[in-house]
């Protein structure tokens, strides 16, 4: 007489955990000489690779891997992003190539910085997982937020409400709106005995959407982006970051988010440049990690 009448049942105890837990990992490097910075979300180390060795690594061969512009000359932030990805994804697949696709650690890097033809910033999101891919996050010309790795009070507070919620109060509201369709049917039928067959809800609809244009129950901080000063912006990151370091230390599941907040802020005239202090620290000495700023 088994308690468990099938395996569905066990999903009901599974709590996803982290693990490998890495303590001061810097994830936010320079691709020299490059106005281009990448940071990393997800797994600590690629196969052999820690994030800084593939870092290294890609530095040391990025002159034949970037491809300029065959007319221009002009190295692209596409340019660098597919050639980074291209060099991450062969170390990818190679390291887990016998891993069972859902099995297979994932990872995901936002690039970002200024082609030399160009005054605009570009982001392009890298992911290694299951299915790798390069796509282009927020183009040239356009400003925005760009979130990576686990980001979900950062949502709640900037749009109002987080990828998972939106998922979750759609998927009841097309549960409601189905029980609400097969409730009419049956009174129509129970009380004027016609059988009608009503149709589904099309929440592609405005009307029937739950978080249409019309809709005004979610409040987010709605800044405007396009109009930060620098250190303004600098700012903003490190109290949306901040913000969700100090949410997990206060939720009941292990904290993934945390240490030292690392910040650069990167700029057509001056490329790539650390605001926060990056250094080793020793039983109160430190080391300047980097020679010079830049």
């Amino acid at each position: 007489r088994p308690l468990l009448k099938n395996t569905a049942q066990l999903s009901a105890f599974i709590r996803r955990l982290p693990r490998d837990q890495l303590p001061n990992v810097t994830k936010l490097y320079h691709l020299k000489p490059y106005k281009v910075g990448v940071t990393f979300a997800g797994a600590s180390v690629i196969g052999d690779y820690s994030i800084k060795n593939l870092v290294d690594a890609f530095l040391q061969t990025c002159a034949a891997l970037v491809v300029p512009h065959e007319n221009t000359g002009a190295i692209t932030v596409e340019n660098v992003a597919k050639a980074f990805y291209e060099f991450t994804k062969n170390i990818y697949e190679n390291a887990y190539k016998d891993f069972p696709d859902n099995l297979k650690p994932s990872s995901e890097v936002l690039l970002s910085g200024y082609s030399t033809d160009s005054l605009l910033p570009e982001v392009f999101r890298l992911r290694f997982a299951e299915r790798c891919e390069c796509t282009p996050e927020i183009k040239q010309g356009s400003f925005n937020i760009a979130y990576s790795g686990q980001y979900d009070v950062i949502e709640r507070v900037v749009d109002g409400v987080d990828l998972q919620s939106y998922i979750s109060l759609n998927d009841r509201l097309t549960k409601i709106l189905s029980l609400y369709k097969t409730q009419l049917e049956a009174y129509v039928r129970d009380t004027h005995n016609l059988a009608v067959a009503l149709p589904d809800a099309d929440q592609k609809d405005d009307q029937m959407s739950l978080f249409g244009v019309r809709f005004g129950g979610v409040k987010g901080l709605k800044a405007n982006t396009t109009a930060l000063s620098e250190q303004a912006a600098i700012n903003f990151v490190e109290f949306l970051v901040d913000t969700m370091i100090k949410a997990q230390q206060f939720s009941g599941s292990i904290p993934t988010v945390g240490g030292d907040i690392h910040i650069a802020i990167i700029t057509k005239a001056g490329g790539f440049c650390w605001i926060s202090k990056e250094e080793y620290l020793f039983k109160g000495h430190t080391v300047q990690k980097h020679q010079n700023n830049h």
